[in-house]
């Protein structure tokens, strides 16, 4: 009997931290350069996965389709098996993303094994 309660204490404790780890995440970012700002969040239909769209500067809405979709628990402060669209070439690229010590997020794109990265900061709230 105490080995299920512990057992079950055990995967409730690892369920909340991936909560935990899902929501240190979550929020406004601004991309390098702070050319614009990025909500992360929940997938619409998918919540265990995070998906990130462009918030509109002036209205405060969020772009109709998601950039970065797919992103799962990979690690401590770790997302992968995400997909990024690249606004400017119009293709999708594999994806990861770091939330650092330092508070930033790491963000990256991938072809096989070359990978670009960019750092965004917390945007203000």
């Amino acid at each position: 009997m105490k080995v299920k309660v512990l057992a079950g204490v055990l995967a409730a404790a690892a369920i909340a931290s991936a909560a935990e780890a899902q929501q240190g995440v979550q929020g406004d970012w601004m991309t390098e350069g702070g050319q614009a700002k990025v909500r992360i969040g929940p997938c619409e239909g998918q919540p265990a996965q995070l998906c990130g769209r462009f918030v509109n500067p002036k209205t405060g809405g969020l772009a109709k389709t998601a950039f970065l979709t797919g992103f799962k628990p990979s690690g401590a402060n770790k997302w992968g098996g995400g997909k990024i669209a690249n606004p400017q070439d119009g293709k999708t690229y594999n994806s990861k993303m770091t939330l650092n010590p330092n508070g930033t997020l790491s963000v990256s794109g991938c072809v096989l094994v070359i990978c670009k990265a960019q750092t965004w900061r917390r945007a203000p709230s």
